[in-house]
């Protein structure tokens, strides 16, 4: 048996040496700044960068095989303020702009078909998936598009320089360190708390910033919110199915939580060393606590329902508990909410005009009373279909660049109204356009 076995060994080494059976050939190498894999398919892997060029497009091909994948972390740590990704892309690996703390813009050619970029921000292709917001970007506000149901992984993490982040009511998952040391939320301001009511700002609007998370999501991934110094206090939606793993451990100065009335579970050390957490008020809904949920939360009082499995966690792990009666929202009161946001729309945006600049055109229109802010969407035809691109201000003009010279573009403005936490829009304008200089 054992010669059969040398022998069939034998057999496959030599035919394979013939070159009848495939030989897989992975090989490392260099092409300008860039290194690279062959993979077994032949097509490349970019596995990192090690130029001075701070704008860079990555090329398509090399060596004529085609670049089809970006490594995780492969370009991290560089000095670059623009990356182009060519239309051969295919897969991108998590992380792979981490810490690039001067890229204000990731692009990706309009002829990719597996992802995307708007105003600098990278997506998946059909914009459902918000994979990257470049931490270099210096604006102090962003506005998610409406497209979006997924906040990847780590997204949000080290933007230092927003304030305000709006999250449609379209998303349905924040992924894991989505948010993990952003500056609006890890600054401490203790006098000018965060108070988020259902996911929205509802007090404090003079703290560092502010995040609105609106009632649809359902899941809120590990470490989303760690080490946010600056949250007080938090009121999830009725929505939220699942808090995972650490999702806002080491929030120091937390006081009080309130979950929505369909949460399922609670993940491990949730809100473990929040030390100074006063109260959580958990719904009947919960089947699951994991361990260390509540680690070194000193001053806690879980609020809850009789016979519910809060309860029996609370008298487990011997913390103090208090139980609540039920709350029935009447229809009465739901319809008085109903008709108050119904009169929250702003009103229809007017006398929009353009100049035309060199590459660029500057948008100006009539001022909204009560306005929060404005859309302005731009497009290379008046359909909206061809280059269309949104930009969210909160001033009445904008200055819209790098477009393409001698190429007319169209535009339309409308105002929107955030009242509650909910944001209401107003009617389009008319659409105008102009040729670019």
């Amino acid at each position: 048996m054992k010669k059969f076995f040398s022998l069939v060994t034998a057999l496959i080494m030599a035919v394979s040496l013939m070159g009848v059976l495939p030989v897989i050939n992975v090989s490392a190498d260099t092409y300008g700044d860039y290194e690279y894999t062959v993979l077994y398919d032949g097509t490349v892997e970019i596995t990192g960068y090690t130029g001075s060029e701070t704008d860079i497009e990555i090329p398509d091909e090399i060596d004529g095989k085609a670049v089809t994948r970006i490594e995780y972390y492969a370009f991290a740590n560089c000095s670059l303020t623009s990356v182009t990704i060519p239309n051969s892309v295919t897969n991108i690996g998590y992380r792979a702009f981490e810490y690039c703390e001067s890229l204000t813009e990731i692009n990706v050619d309009s002829n990719n078909k597996n992802y995307s970029s708007q105003d600098g921000v990278l997506f998946n292709y059909n914009k459902t998936e918000l994979i990257q917001y470049p931490i270099g970007k210096t604006q102090t506000s962003y506005t998610i598009p409406r497209s979006v149901t997924i906040i990847e992984d780590w997204a949000f993490q080290l933007c230092t320089s927003l304030t305000s982040i709006t999250i449609p009511n379209s998303v349905t998952s924040i992924g894991k360190y989505a948010f993990k040391d952003t500056l609006w939320l890890t600054k401490k301001q203790k006098e000018n708390p965060l108070v988020i009511i259902n996911g929205i700002l509802i007090d404090g609007s003079t703290c560092v910033g502010d995040i609105t998370i609106p009632e649809g999501v359902t899941s809120i991934g590990s470490m989303s919110f760690s080490y946010c110094e600056n949250l007080t206090r938090i009121i999830l939606p009725n929505s939220l199915i699942n808090i995972c793993d650490d999702a806002f451990s080491h929030c120091e100065i937390l006081i009080s939580v309130t979950i929505g009335s369909n949460l399922v579970s609670i993940g491990k050390s949730v809100f473990s060393d929040c030390k100074n957490l006063i109260e959580i008020t958990i719904p009947k809904s919960v089947k699951n606590i994991g361990t260390r949920a509540f680690e070194n939360c000193y001053k806690l009082t879980i609020k809850c329902f009789k016979d519910s499995y809060a309860e029996q966690y609370a008298l487990k792990n011997d913390i103090e508990y208090k139980l609540l009666s039920e709350v029935v929202l009447t229809n009465k009161s739901i319809n008085q909410i109903n008709k108050r946001q119904s009169n929250s729309k702003p009103a229809k945006v007017k006398s929009v005009k353009l100049a035309a600049k060199k590459k660029k055109l500057n948008v100006k229109w009539k001022k909204i009373s009560g306005a929060t802010g404005y859309e302005v969407v731009y497009a290379t035809n008046n359909k909206f279909t061809k280059n269309e691109k949104t930009v969210t201000v909160k001033k009445n003009k904008v200055t819209l660049k790098r477009l393409k010279s001698k190429k007319k573009y169209f535009v339309k403005v409308r105002a929107y109204k955030t009242v509650n936490g909910s944001t209401y829009y107003g009617k389009w304008s008319k659409v105008v356009k102009k040729k670019v200089k």
